[in-house]
């Protein structure tokens, strides 16, 4: 039997798996105590400054407007990212990835904010803060993501770090893999198995 599949001594001794087990702890560590505060202080005042900001004056218009930031700019992001990563190739031209990564990050997260936002408040606005709007609102969500196989996605932000990398940044993860095929803007789907 292959060593590897026993498991037995790569070759690298107990002193790489300490230096591993430790760079593991770091990461957790960094993941959970830094990097999960900060999405959580970016969200909050994103948030916060469109409760201000976002037509303050009337609750309903200002939840839908976030609706609709949130579900044209997610919608348009998961469209054309095949486009948006051919066109801002990193490997060919640097210097407009980096401008269009941040730009396009910048777009996202407020969009990704907008997106929550409206759907939170629009279910407040219409069931109210209670805690019976609360189970109903962990029942449908948590039942319904169970279902569809799409439960891990609870653990979005601030849970998941991804950090910053050139290869496939304007990549929209959905759930069955579905992305702009490669002729001429005509979508293609591809089912994950």
């Amino acid at each position: 039997m292959d060593k590897s599949v026993k498991g037995s001594n790569d070759g690298r001794g107990g002193c790489h798996r300490v230096v591993v087990g430790l760079l593991t702890v770091v990461d957790s560590i960094l993941s959970i105590f830094v990097f999960a505060p900060l999405v959580v202080f970016y969200w909050r005042g994103c948030w916060q400054l469109m409760d201000l900001l976002l037509l303050p004056d009337n609750k309903l218009l200002s939840v839908v407007t976030s609706l609709a930031i949130g579900f044209s700019f997610g919608l348009f992001f998961c469209l054309f990212q095949g486009p948006l990563n051919r066109v801002f190739d990193h490997s060919r031209r640097p210097r407009l990835h980096l401008l269009a990564s941040r730009i396009y990050t910048s777009i996202h997260c407020v969009s990704c904010v907008n997106h929550w936002r409206g759907v939170w408040q629009m279910w407040d606005l219409y069931t109210g803060v209670s805690w019976q709007s609360g189970a109903t609102s962990l029942g449908i969500g948590l039942l319904t993501l169970a279902f569809t196989r799409g439960l891990k996605n609870i653990l979005a932000p601030p849970f998941i770090v991804v950090p910053d990398h050139p290869d496939g940044y304007f990549n929209a993860p959905t759930l069955f893999g579905a992305q702009v095929g490669q002729g001429q803007g005509q979508v293609g789907s591809r089912v994950r198995e």
